[in-house]
């Protein structure tokens, strides 16, 4: 659904905007590519820092903790995106972290209030992702309403070369 190029950019959900008066956009299912750029074999997303409200997905009101892996939606059914077998790229000793606080050198669900590999979390950190083509899966329920207080996201990304 969408196409990106060049070594770095940002992303949007599809209704993203920096206000907070909107809800994202309901039951979506899409995926966004990156064109690989030649002498790159890695991809970094991040949320952008313009706030700390551009990442929320599948969260409550006021709550910045991040989630990922199955602590997305035990049922699968909840707001998340997909950064396949997404890692710290080595940042932390302990790599990743999942429900319940198990230790995992990846993870591919990503959703909560922050974006990072360590569920829990409320500080933002860089997910690299190891699998080519570089893509970002976008996945919505069909409970978008203002008490939900989901926003979508606005990540920045970057090629890592080889």
């Amino acid at each position: 659904m969408q196409f990106h190029t060049g070594n770095t950019g940002t992303v949007r959900s599809l209704n993203y905007q920096d206000s907070t008066a909107y809800e994202q956009l309901q039951s979506t299912s899409y995926t966004t590519c990156v064109r690989q750029e030649k002498g790159y074999c890695k991809i970094g997303w991040k949320q952008s820092a313009d706030n700390q409200d551009t990442f929320k997905m599948g969260r409550a009101s006021g709550t910045y903790t991040s989630l990922n892996g199955k602590g997305c939606d035990p049922s699968g059914q909840a707001d998340y995106v997909v950064i396949p077998n997404g890692s710290d790229g080595g940042q932390y000793n302990q790599n990743c972290k999942a429900p319940p606080n198990s230790v995992t050198p990846s993870a591919d669900r990503y959703c909560g209030g922050t974006l990072t590999c360590i569920t829990g979390s409320t500080t933002p950190a860089e997910v690299i992702s190891n699998i080519r083509p570089f893509i970002l899966g976008v996945f919505s329920n069909d409970a978008e309403t203002t008490t939900i207080n989901n926003r979508g996201f606005k990540l920045e990304y970057r090629q890592i070369s080889c």
